[in-house]
């Protein structure tokens, strides 16, 4: 038996050189152990209905997705009634073993399926969640443990201290925007601009986080230095603590239709109009 070099050794892949038909194949031993891989743990949240359900989708996914492709295919699937929620997801997960995930919740709460298999598929195009935390009451903040089953006790495969949004259409916020007004509540509207800066790719959120640097209308700029790889979700935090909601909403309207994004701004500014949001007319706009 002869075994071929490989020509090229990645995380994901074995290259092999062969020339036309040949008798060789790739052999792999069956009691081997299977390595970890690079890995994710993504977190969607289902907001609180009227009777204080919400679900917290927790997803396994190999390292090399495309975390705005993951966003973009959920909302699609979900709408605005699902939010992306940042945290570090980075982790080692082996393919074929199963986890299970546990949270510090005394309130009442159910996870289903108790154990589930992180499976390394070949491509993904679903993405669909390894996990549901069920909650029946408002949560604000949970701690998430990811395990392997049955494995050591003491030993974590990932766990992070996640916050939830309090309810549908309110977030607490102690900070004190541009102006020395208190920020008290922000409404729904940090969900909806969140979900409009999901639709940008990275290279058209840099766009948009230039013209914020910039300044736009009367407003001041944000430091170039405080948006420097600013997440969205941390952009929109920004933009809402310095200008407050309808701030906020005139001037994402403004940059997106600076930036050609006409179709964007439409949308937007329709759901804004549903949720009954005071939006100043687009004809006060200095660009249509």
């Amino acid at each position: 038996m002869e075994f071929l070099r490989p020509h090229e050794t990645t995380e994901t892949h074995v290259i092999l050189n062969i020339n036309g038909f040949s008798k060789y194949g790739i052999t792999k031993d069956k009691e081997a152990p299977v390595s970890p891989i690079r890995g994710l743990v993504l977190l969607f949240y289902q907001l609180p209905d009227d009777t204080n359900n919400s679900t917290l989708n927790v997803l396994l996914l190999p390292r090399n997705v495309d975390i705005d492709e993951v966003c973009e295919k959920r909302r699609r699937r979900n709408g605005d009634r699902e939010i992306y929620i940042e945290i570090n997801p980075n982790c080692r997960l082996t393919p074929d073993q199963e986890y299970t995930l546990s949270t510090d919740l005394t309130d009442e709460h159910h996870i289903d399926p108790k154990e589930a298999e992180f499976v390394d598929y070949d491509s993904y195009t679903n993405y669909m969640p390894t996990f549901l935390l069920r909650l029946k009451t408002v949560v604000e903040e949970v701690n998430l443990l990811l395990k392997e089953h049955d494995g050591p006790e003491n030993e974590r495969v990932w766990n992070r201290l996640v916050s939830l949004p309090a309810s549908p259409t309110e977030v607490k916020s102690t900070v004190t925007p541009h102006g020395g007004a208190t920020a008290g509540t922000t409404t729904h509207v940090s969900y909806l601009l969140l979900g409009t800066l999901a639709e940008l790719v990275s290279e058209q959120l840099e766009t948009f986080q230039w013209h914020l640097s910039q300044g736009v209308e009367d407003f001041p700029s944000i430091p170039k230095s405080q948006l420097e790889n600013a997440t969205r979700q941390a952009t929109v935090d920004m933009m809402v603590q310095r200008y407050l909601d309808d701030g906020t909403v005139k001037i994402t309207l403004e940059i997106l239709r600076k930036m050609g994004q006409n179709k964007l701004a439409i949308e937007l500014k329709e759901k804004l109009t549903n949720e009954c949001l005071n939006v100043q007319p687009q004809h006060n706009m200095r660009e249509q």
